[in-house]
């Protein structure tokens, strides 16, 4: 009976990372991330002998392979707090508004980080509160399950930490999520 509950939770989180609603967003996210992207850029990633990942000097493929697998692994608990924290406590306990307004602001701070300018960081913000608007809705229409969004924030930080690698492996090379990890 406990392995069979467990497969069911797996069953559950699974088909939650991988439902379709997450799509529309996700490729409004990507193409918004791909849009301002210089292609050449990420041409000029793979025409490279080595690039840096992690203190390491690799083949491009293997880099962005271990960039998306470490992405992959560093940014669930963000995602997961993050949407527990704004979709589900500041949403059941005030509004649409404060939530997703407070989750836009919380990305101010970035600016802060090394490399990082203020347009930069403004853009983010105003990304990040439109998400809160969606995500909050979408979770109202859903009675608060936050499953989907969670996925949702999951997948669009993967992307922005993997497009940002295609783009500047040197900035990139490093993990991030919030904070940096130097070795």
């Amino acid at each position: 009976p406990k392995c069979s509950l467990r497969r069911q939770q797996v069953a559950v989180y699974a088909s939650a990372l991988y439902n379709a609603d997450v799509l529309p967003l996700l490729t409004l996210a990507v193409l918004g991330n791909v849009a301002p992207m210089d292609l050449q850029a990420v041409g000029d990633f793979f025409s490279r002998d080595t690039v840096p990942f992690f203190g390491a000097e690799l083949h491009p493929a293997m880099g962005l392979a271990l960039r998306i697998v470490s992405a992959a692994a560093f940014v669930t608990a963000n995602a997961a707090w993050e949407e527990i924290l704004y979709r589900g406590l500041f949403l059941e306990t005030s509004s649409v508004l404060y939530s997703s307004l407070s989750f836009g602001l919380a990305h101010l701070p970035n600016m802060l980080a090394p490399g990082v300018g203020i347009g930069q960081t403004l853009l983010q913000t105003l990304f990040a509160t439109a998400f809160g608007f969606y995500t909050a809705d979408r979770v109202i229409q859903r009675s608060y399950r936050l499953e989907r969004m969670v996925s949702l924030h999951y997948w669009n930080n993967v992307l922005s930490m993997v497009l940002g690698y295609l783009l500047d492996p040197e900035e990139y090379g490093r993990l991030t999520v919030g904070f940096e990890l130097s070795f």
